[in-house]
């Protein structure tokens, strides 16, 4: 038994860092292609492409119905009880639930795209970027299938291809179709075009994992099958809606209330924050199938604490990276045109530092459990602070003061969700080593800030020079105040392996430190 969680932990080890490896390039890939087109297309056409894609994805919340969760928690529950025929029945209702809620939803926004432009935006334009947008609704669904699957199967390698492959054509034919001129209609085929490509690519490799299983040893009917995917992903799918919806809905009321630059620099920061998901991405997307084949409380805090432990570690530098440097960051990478995105940005990145109290793993933990419910409590109440007073709080007090009850919403969430997750399993967070790894960040943070307040050359090098300055005080920060115990350190050795070609340095770092455990590493 304590064989197969150790396969287990370090099989989701290697998920992890395959994901991390993918999410990084994806992540780079995308950056090279938005700032071509941002930096063309200008703050108010840029604005108007970014109303055009909430629109459509707002409308495509609508379609997953938690099928891609629930995919991922049941293949993987069912592969570990060795029901492999159970297995070929739940893909089969995944694929075909999921490719007929999306045709629907595209043929109803298709024809009710011409109504949205004209009547509530008041610009015609907009009505044929929908109708082209909505056919991006059926890859993103076959896209989505195959990412929960190959999630259940923990092929992360798979997970991770699909990613870079999507990422690989969206940031070659954006950005190509905008300088040959198309504009903001070259945006929008540089969205659609990779979307159904990788989509395909998605069903076919769905295809192969689907034949290779048997049809033999399964005690589910399509009925049971399909009860499964309303009662776990039924409270799922309103938890994620609620999730997804709230970033478009955002962008959204601000292009209605303060207008389309707004809207811009507002999703500028949205897109920026992606480049923290190449840390918390593959932790969250790998935990969730590993808790999944956990019973045992012991082994449940064991994988949970560690999570929080490590995302919070990795997540922090990044983080009070971006606090310190916003103005920097903005200004070499979109010039001065999007001049509003500094301050969002400054703010939004404190939405990340909730990870320190389990914002990556509570989540999973939940869901693993089957306590999606509690799930969609969590996140009602994420959704109900920022936007039911937003038609008040945006006109009056514009983007800022709704990022600030953003803020309140998710950390009221989070600070729930920890509360119920202590009387569930009966164990919490490991208060002392977030509290450790906040300090660290927060004083690498105001020193990184203060030097390049002090210090003004130019952007460029003030972005490089804070960043070295910034990430070098955190790692002193995390030595000096023990914030990682021997234990840790063990743990990183051991799984180590599992990290391709960082392996090494990681094993030399946690030997070196183990070796001088009195001076920096508490027992």
């Amino acid at each position: 038994m304590v064989d197969d969680f150790k396969h287990n932990l370090k099989r989701s080890a290697k998920g992890s860092a395959i994901l991390a490896v993918s999410q990084i390039l994806s992540t780079l890939l995308l950056a090279i292609g938005m700032l071509v087109v941002a930096r063309i297309l200008g703050s108010t056409s840029w604005g108007l492409l970014s109303i055009a894609n909430s629109i459509v994805t707002l409308v495509q919340l609508f379609q997953d119905f938690g099928i891609k969760d629930t995919l991922t928690k049941y293949i993987s529950e069912n592969k570990q009880l060795g029901k492999n025929g159970n297995v070929k029945k739940i893909i089969e209702s995944g694929v075909v639930l999921s490719l007929a809620s999306s045709v629907i939803l595209t043929f109803l926004l298709i024809l009710s795209a011409d109504y949205i432009a004209v009547t509530v935006y008041k610009d015609s334009e907009l009505a044929q970027l929908i109708k082209l947008l909505s056919i991006a609704i059926i890859g993103r669904a076959l896209l989505f299938t195959s990412y929960g699957i190959t999630e259940g199967y923990e092929r992360m390698e798979l997970r991770g291809a699909l990613r870079v492959i999507y990422t690989f054509f969206k940031s070659i034919l954006s950005p190509f179709l905008v300088l040959l001129g198309y504009g903001v209609l070259g945006g929008v085929l540089g969205e659609v075009g990779p979307i159904i490509t990788t989509g395909l690519i998605g069903l076919f490799i769905i295809f192969i994992l689907y034949r290779s299983e048997p049809r033999n040893d399964n005690d589910l009917s399509y009925r049971d099958i399909l009860l499964l995917f309303l009662s776990f992903g039924g409270p799922l799918y309103f938890a994620n809606l609620l999730t997804s919806i709230r970033p478009q809905l955002l962008t959204f009321l601000m292009g209605l209330y303060v207008g389309e630059e707004i809207a811009g620099n507002w999703t500028i920061v949205l897109w920026f924050s992606s480049l923290i998901s190449f840390v918390y991405l593959p932790i969250r997307t790998t935990i969730f199938p590993l808790l999944s084949k956990l019973t045992d409380k012991k082994e449940l805090e064991f994988v949970y604490k560690n999570s929080i432990k490590f995302a919070t570690l990795l997540t922090y530098p990044i983080a009070f990276t971006i606090l310190a440097l916003s103005d920097q960051i903005i200004t070499v990478l979109f010039t001065n045109e999007y001049s509003y995105a500094p301050v969002f940005l400054r703010l939004y990145m404190i939405t990340f530092l909730y990870t320190g109290i389990g914002s990556l793993s509570n989540i999973p933990l939940l869901n693993s459990q089957k306590h999606t419910k509690e799930t969609l409590k969590i996140q009602i109440i994420q959704f109900l602070i920022p936007i039911a007073p937003a038609i008040f709080i945006i006109p009056r007090f514009g983007a800022i003061g709704e990022i600030i009850l953003l803020l309140i919403g998710v950390g009221v969430s989070k600070i729930y969700a920890v509360i119920k997750i202590k009387h569930l399993f009966g164990f919490t967070i490991d208060f002392s080593s977030s509290l450790k790894l906040f300090l660290s960040g927060i004083v690498s943070s105001l020193v990184t800030w203060g030097i390049c307040e002090i210090v003004t050359i130019n952007p460029g090098i003030e972005l490089f020079l804070g960043g070295f300055v910034s990430l070098t005080a955190y790692t002193l920060l995390v030595f000096l105040l023990k914030a990682l115990t021997l234990k840790d350190y063990k743990r990183l050795h051991e799984i180590a392996e599992t990290f391709g070609p960082f392996s090494k340095p990681v094993q030399w770092v946690t030997n070196l430190l183990m070796k001088h455990q009195n001076s920096f590493v508490p027992p």
